[in-house]
């Protein structure tokens, strides 16, 4: 059937130049004849055209010309130029033009049409698909049929009629649902049944319906699209039902449920309902409360319940495992209701149980250095971090910094376990670098507050550690290659710069460390001269040249004095005073060494002619210098015949001495060897002890013990013999004792309180007044070494008492500088 139009106006010729113009309806596809105008009007205008016999021109109009005339030009033209009557040679000559006027008021389509097209074909289409029964039309002829309805402008009619179809079908398919008396489970396969029919059936009909949708619906602001119109029907059918809304997320509500406690359920049933309603955005906040109500029950008893059955570990691992069933359980469900679901998931399972979590095994785990525990604890704590008011990394901070200080004080306040202290400070940096490198991904925070804390905990026992670390280092450069590699070697020496960096009393490890590297160098224990300067350099770069001057100064002496033993081997005269003994001898600078009590012994004869001999050839050469003898470090090799074998001893002078003396009698008391020596008593009994008490006894003691009294007498052991040829008996020597530690421990602590004389007049020679709490402050700024504030104040009375400050007299908390 083609609908009958009603023009107001055809087409008009004129003379003038043509110009663009459109017809009021556009020719489109197989639906242009409906649009052409009756028989009469169509030859109403031909006859206008030939009574004209005006040219038209070529080509214009050829876009947007009406179809009417598309029609005559078809029929009764030559050509898409000429004029109606005239050949093509004539309508090219003409000057005279065709304008072609569109109609002043468009077609208009009747109700009538639009009504018949409706009933009897789209409306069957659409209630066929509903019905899942074949369409009798073809969908092409069906969308044709909707493109003449939008041609016609009856896009508002056809979507409203379309919304209420749909609205009519979707309504009876609930209310079905609604009178039946299901099961829940039945209930909820049947909300998926209808949800999914009416899906499937809604994308059908919009293939029909495109015109209408991409042409009209889509440009149009005040319209949704097709689709979206759809799914706010079904919305607004579904939300009407309030049995059907609890039903189903009660329903929902109760597959979670089951699913978490194991149960078998439909997941893809689940999920296709979740789908639905996160995509249709239906009754969300009610959905949202009922799963977040029952999540929170449920994991909040959970959590308890396996927190106190469990251990650590095995609690974050069931945290982590949950956290993903349930990402993976609601991603289906809208952003807004998984972020809120999160939230409270973590609320139950972390937030409330942080301080739980690292009281009941965190320092365990850190003892056994689990790292990928230690990075599942870390990785879940900052999940907590994100929360609103949990400082979740600030809590397992302080957790860390305090198993630093635990540990570290464990290691460095027990006495008893002084020797074994650096060992077990190298092992626990290791450790704590290896947690927070690994298990707390180089956390800045962590990093830096363990690491204060164990510097804290270090120093907390004042000089000790420095003095221990001294010793470890003189291990380490006394064993060299013959226990470590070159790995090895670099490596602790490496870990041992790390550890001095933590220790606040470095003139006291400077100290000993001096007195250490001298015996190495007196007593040729020193492993390696190249392991000696890379130690030198890397405390050199560590504090400075200052600090390495006196080492370096050290080193320059001795091989100053090997060319001066070259020398004096040279010079014939010397040598030959000697008597046969093989002399060396090192001259040391005094300001470069460790300072050394002055002795006066009793040298044998042999040994006094040899001292005599260098000394005059040494002043030769020197004569402003002051030679100073310090017997404490020398060292003597003795060639001892035995009745049975021939022996070569090393031992100290100390000890050559009391030998010597058995080359005349074979029995002395101990005051005879006293008075025959010059040693002091504590001297000699150490030397005694080695003697005769020792691995290796060249004489004996009457009677045997392992004390030496002042009643004792020593006598040749004629029965001595060894294996080895070679022996030593002196290694007691290079062995520091309590009287060393002490005196060096108080010549460091004389020097500290000059440090602090010299820093006080220097701070007052530059600001010439200040006021005590700031002179103290710039102090404690200065002073690189424990300075207790007594102590600053009781040297600051005593620059008073010398006139280098004085207070001011209007005000006592006031110094002045006295220049």
């Amino acid at each position: 059937m083609s609908p009958p139009l009603k023009r107001s106006g055809g087409l008009s010729v004129s003379p003038e130049r043509s110009h663009s113009s459109s017809s009021a309806l556009s020719s489109h596809g197989a639906t242009s004849d409906k649009f052409l105008g009756t028989k009469k009007q169509r030859l109403e205008g031909a006859n206008a055209q030939k009574k004209s016999q005006k040219p038209i021109n070529r080509g214009a109009g050829s876009s947007s010309s009406s179809t009417s005339f598309q029609r005559q030009n078809s029929r009764g033209m030559e050509s898409p130029g000429s004029v109606i009557g005239q050949n093509p040679a004539q309508a090219r000559n003409s000057s005279k033009k065709l304008l072609i006027r569109p109609f002043s008021t468009p077609p208009q389509m009747p109700d009538e049409y639009f009504n018949q097209t409706w009933e009897n074909e789209l409306l069957v289409a659409i209630r066929a698909i509903q019905d899942k029964k074949p369409v009798r039309f073809s969908y092409e002829e069906l969308y044709r049929k909707v493109e003449d309805l939008c041609r016609g402008n009856k896009t508002t009619q056809l979507v409203a009629k379309l919304e209420a179809e749909c609205e009519k079908h979707i309504a009876k398919q609930l209310q079905h649902l609604e009178d039946s008396a299901l099961s829940q489970e039945d209930f909820l396969v049947s909300i998926d049944r209808i949800w999914e029919d009416y899906f499937s059936e809604l994308l059908t009909i919009r293939s029909i319906f495109l015109f209408l949708d991409r042409k009209y619906v889509i440009h149009t602001t005040y319209e949704k699209n097709l689709f979206d119109m759809g799914v706010q029907v079904f919305v607004k059918q579904f939300t009407a039902r309030t049995k059907i809304i609890d039903t189903s997320i009660k329903g929902i509500v109760s597959l979670i449920e089951k699913d978490r406690m194991g149960e078998v359920i439909d997941k893809s049933l689940f999920k296709r309902l979740l789908t639905m309603f996160a995509s249709t955005k239906m009754n969300t906040s009610q959905l949202e409360q009922s799963i977040l109500s029952v999540t929170t029950n449920y994991f909040r008893v959970k959590s308890l319940e396996n927190l106190q059955e469990n251990d650590i570990v095995t609690y974050l691992r069931y945290v982590e495992r949950q956290m993903s069933l349930e990402s993976e359980r609601i991603s289906c469900l809208h952003p807004s209701t998984r972020r809120a679901l999160s939230v409270v998931l973590e609320k139950n399972l972390l937030v409330s149980h942080l301080s739980s979590i690292l009281a009941k095994g965190f320092d365990q785990l850190c003892d056994e250095t689990r790292v990928e525990d230690l990075k599942l604890l870390y990785r879940l704590f900052g999940v907590a971090d994100l929360h609103d008011g949990c400082d979740a990394y600030s809590m397992l901070r302080d957790s860390f910094g305090e198993y630093v200080r635990e540990k570290v004080d464990q290691i460095v306040s027990n006495p008893e376990q002084d020797d074994a202290m650096v060992p077990n400070l190298l092992d626990f940096m290791d450790r704590r670098k290896v947690l927070c490198e690994e298990a707390f991904a180089n956390n800045e925070a962590i990093e830096d507050f363990s690491k204060q804390t164990m510097e804290k905990q270090i120093n907390k026992r004042q000089n000790k550690p420095a003095e221990y670390v001294a010793k470890h280092i003189d291990h380490i450069l006394k064993a060299g290659n013959k226990k470590y590699s070159e790995d090895e070697l670099t490596s602790t020496l490496d870990k041992l710069i790390v550890l001095f960096r933590c220790i606040q009393g470095k003139d006291i490890f400077e100290a000993f460390y001096e007195r250490d590297l001298a015996k190495r160098l007196f007593f040729d224990r020193s492993a390696s001269r190249d392991l000696e300067n890379n130690m030198i350099s890397k405390l050199k770069v560590e504090c400075g040249a200052s600090f390495t001057r006196k080492l370096e100064g050290m080193f320059k002496d001795v091989d100053l004095s090997t060319d001066i033993m070259h020398s004096f081997r040279e010079n014939r005269r010397s040598s030959g005073a000697l008597g046969g003994i093989d002399l060396k001898v090192n001259v040391l600078t005094t300001s470069f060494w460790p300072t050394m009590a002055k002795e006066e012994l009793r040298l044998p004869r042999e040994l006094n002619d040899c001292q005599e001999t260098f000394t005059a050839f040494y002043l030769e050469s020197h004569k402003s210098r002051v030679l100073r003898w310090q017997y404490g470090s020398a060292t003597c090799v003795l060639s001892a015949t035995f009745p049975k074998r021939r022996h070569l001893l090393s031992v100290s002078l100390y000890q050559s001495l009391i030998l010597l003396l058995f080359n005349e009698v074979e029995t002395l008391t101990y005051k005879e060897i006293l008075g025959a020596t010059g040693l002091s008593e504590s001297e000699l009994k150490r030397a005694l002890l080695s003697l005769a008490c020792g691995r290796h006894r060249v004489i004996l003691k009457q009677p045997k013990g392992k004390v030496v009294d002042e009643d004792d007498s020593f006598v040749y052991n004629s029965g001595f013999e060894k294996p080895l040829v070679h022996l030593k008996i002196n290694s007691i020597q290079a062995q520091s004792t309590p009287e060393e530690k002490i005196e060096t421990t108080e010549t460091v602590f004389k020097e500290r309180i000059h440090h602090i004389d010299l820093a006080i007049v220097r701070i007052m020679k530059m600001r010439q007044i200040m006021t005590h709490s700031r002179l103290i402050t710039e102090l404690l700024e200065q002073l690189k070494f424990p300075h207790p504030i007594p102590l600053l104040k009781k040297r600051i009375e005593y620059l008073i008492e010398n006139l280098y400050i004085e207070r001011d007299p209007t005000n006592q908390q006031k110094y002045k500088y006295l220049a």
